[in-house]
């Protein structure tokens, strides 16, 4: 199993309690109908130095590595980050996770 582990920084006005909960809401819902994604989880910060620098993190689990570059270019993906979150987005920072053998 992979996790593609995804960190956010909102642009200020969607870094709100509100705007942290609609994107993660929203992005939870679009990024689990994506093909080859197995589960998706977006969260936000428990703490203050979660708050201090990060917005949402979004837990996209794949069931191989093979099956993440397809969900990268995939359309429903592109449309999701072009028209979604990039404009609500300062950064993103991406990491791919294994879980074992």
């Amino acid at each position: 199993m992979i996790t593609r582990t995804v960190l956010v920084k909102l642009n200020d006005e969607w870094a709100t309690p509100e705007g942290r909960d609609s994107v993660a809401a929203y992005s939870a819902r679009a990024l689990s109908e994506i093909p080859g994604v197995a589960s998706a989880d977006a969260l936000t910060p428990a703490d203050d130095a979660s708050l201090a620098s990060w917005d949402v993190m979004f837990l996209v689990r794949f069931e191989s590595m093979e099956a993440v570059e397809p969900y990268r270019i995939h359309p429903l993906h592109v449309s999701f980050l072009e028209d979604y979150l990039n404009p609500k987005a300062a950064i993103k920072k991406a990491w791919n996770w294994s879980s074992g053998l």
